[in-house]
């Protein structure tokens, strides 16, 4: 059945708020595809060993706990090994030679990449600067791993252009190949109305969510905000906060949503927000919501939290602490228009999931 490709993760197969999944899910209908879980770590309850078939050519690989604690593992690199190991004995069972693609998410994926870089074509693929911006164990150790993790890849593909600076002086193989989307169920249709009416945020709420943007919105403006999705990687502190916002009658939390719930959220509000803080994962890295905004059509507000690359930057609004934030989205409203809809769907059909997989078998020269 097609190739064999190996996903070497960071994550859990069932944390599924992740553009790698992506890539997963659409390469399984017509080849093999085993995805590495991460290591589970001391406080996690739920630990797993062994291959599992999830559907179509899709297998997930648990790998049970970390041998080595992260502490010390960050500066030594050993239960990458354990799994590299795993991985092997797995393959024996299921009767397969050698992968034929290794796809690399984990900056410390080295062995994995010594192991079949003669072998199988080897990609490290780069979303963000993460590992960086949160490593506790070590700064040092992160830009070590990953420089050597690219340099020693055949290709290394990277989802912005700042990436793609930072690792093309490793390895002339870089390339950049932007998040995509999968088409909304609801077919976009433009429809206007005299006035915004709802302003609203559909997608992960994390850390690096700009609660004072919000909130400038919630208590300046006479539009409703309607915020959706799961709350992860978030400070004690911030929860609290995004708790007291939602509690506001002018705010209307809908929790997390499935794709087709999701769909029609997006298709009612009025204008989409992008408000992420300044921090390194979002200067280095692409938000993939713009994708799935520009799938609706609607204009897009967004904070002033990196640089867009020039084929994009005409379908975002960059909000800079304007003096009127209700008269700012209203500026905005009242100059969307049936063309400007039209263009951001047009761009959303040439930028799906299945677009980008033709483009990096274009890439790597292997039919996927």
């Amino acid at each position: 059945m097609g190739k064999v490709i190996v996903f070497v993760t960071m994550s859990l197969w069932d944390e599924v708020h992740r553009g790698r999944h992506h890539y997963a899910n659409i390469l399984c209908k017509n080849h093999t595809v085993i995805w590495i879980n991460r290591n589970i770590e001391k406080a996690e309850t739920q630990v797993k060993k062994g291959i599992e078939y999830i559907k179509n050519g899709l297998y997930v690989l648990h790998v049970g706990k970390s041998l080595i604690p992260k502490r010390i593992d960050e500066h030594i690199n050993i239960n990458n090994y354990f799994r590299l190991n795993l991985l092997r004995s797995e393959l024996k069972r299921l009767k397969i030679k050698k992968p034929d693609i290794i796809w690399c998410y984990d900056y410390k994926g080295i062995s994995f990449i010594n192991a079949y870089k003669k072998k199988a074509i080897t990609i490290y693929f780069c979303n963000d600067w993460f590992g960086e911006w949160t490593s506790r164990y070590g700064k040092w150790a992160y830009p070590f791993y990953e420089k050597k993790t690219a340099s020693l890849s055949n290709y290394v593909i990277t989802i912005s252009d700042k990436l793609f600076y930072r690792f093309k002086p490793f390895n002339r193989n870089t390339y950049i190949v932007y998040h995509g989307l999968w088409l909304p169920d609801i077919t976009p249709v433009y429809k206007k109305n005299n006035s915004p009416e709802f302003i609203g945020y559909v997608g992960t709420l994390n850390e690096t969510l700009d609660l004072e943007f919000i909130e400038k919105i919630v208590y300046e403006t006479k539009y409703t905000v309607l915020l959706a999705g799961p709350v992860v990687e978030m400070s004690e502190l911030k929860k609290i906060k995004l708790a007291r916002l939602i509690e506001n009658k002018n705010v209307d939390y809908l929790g997390d949503l499935t794709k087709e719930h999701a769909d029609i959220v997006r298709s009612k509000i009025d204008i989409l927000l992008l408000p992420y803080q300044k921090s390194v994962v979002r200067d280095y890295g692409f938000p993939i919501k713009f994708f799935e905004y520009i799938g609706t059509g609607k204009p897009i507000v967004a904070t002033d939290f990196m640089e867009w690359p020039s084929e994009y930057i005409d379908k975002i609004n960059i909000y800079n602490d304007f003096d009127c934030i209700e008269e700012y989205l209203f500026a905005v409203y009242r100059k969307w228009s049936e063309t400007e809809f039209s263009s951001s769907i047009d761009l959303s059909k040439k930028s799906t999931w299945s677009c980008r997989i033709k483009l990096i078998s274009e890439i790597i020269d292997v039919q996927l």
